[in-house]
């Protein structure tokens, strides 16, 4: 997958990585439409929870196309650390907040794990998207 168009001058534009947030961000909207009303009719306090995973899915991306297009935008190496420093990030961030849901409600951390990965079925729809794309 094709994060970033190189441009002369060393410069880089990452109007690809836009282009695939904005449409990860599509799919997963109508994810949070049928996950939460399928889980709100099984039960409704762990609605909520399956939007929050989602939600911090898509922000946990939008960091990581951030720090990915900063480094890949200098030329130096010393922005190594700065890969294992938002890695370290967002996945502190991501444990806190399964740590509070399950202080919260035990049962809820199922289905904040549900909302977070199901941003899996994005990324494989916009696989294919960009595939059928290609492929015209």
């Amino acid at each position: 997958m094709i994060l970033l168009v190189k441009s002369e001058g060393n410069k880089n534009v990452n109007i690809k990585s836009t282009q695939m947030y904005k449409k990860i961000n599509y799919f997963n909207f109508f994810i949070a439409l049928i996950g939460t009303t399928v889980t709100y009719f099984i039960n409704r306090e762990y609605a909520v929870f399956f939007l929050l995973g989602l939600v911090l899915a898509s922000i946990s991306l939008l960091c990581n196309l951030i720090s990915v297009n900063f480094i890949l935008g200098k030329a130096n190496s010393k922005y190594g650390v700065i890969t294992f420093f938002g890695l370290f990030f967002r996945v502190i961030i991501v444990c806190t907040v399964g740590l509070m849901v399950f202080n919260y409600l035990h049962f809820a951390i199922i289905a904040f794990i549900l909302g977070y990965t199901s941003q899996f079925i994005s990324l494989v729809l916009y696989g294919i998207n960009i595939k059928e794309c290609e492929g015209k």
